[in-house]
């Protein structure tokens, strides 16, 4: 088991409610950014592309990910977007952005 450190001044949950999503005030692009990440970690079929994943991690700025271990497709397009594993449990992989590592 891996430990990740969590502890950061800026807290910045990319998909804390997705029900709430209309009620940002942020643009439509980020907004559909979020909803296809969302589906990408709820194991959502089809698959987006490689690269509409890469462009929503970079447009929503994430730095951490975390899916189900059983979501294979997940975790290998986050890999081929340039995540590398974190942490993992008996559910859950973490992973990170690379550039962040």
């Amino acid at each position: 088991m891996q430990d990740v450190p969590l502890l950061t001044s800026r807290i910045r949950a990319v998909n804390p409610r997705s029900v709430y999503l209309p009620l940002l005030t942020a643009s439509a692009q980020f907004i559909g950014d979020r909803q296809l990440l969302t589906a990408l970690a709820d194991g959502g079929q089809p698959l987006p592309a490689e690269a509409a994943v890469r462009a929503a991690l970079t447009q929503v700025g994430v730095g951490y990910a975390r899916v189900l271990r059983s979501n294979g497709g997940a975790r290998r397009l986050l890999v081929q977007a340039g995540f590398v594993p974190a942490a993992h449990n008996h559910t859950f992989q973490c992973l990170q952005d690379n550039d962040g590592a």
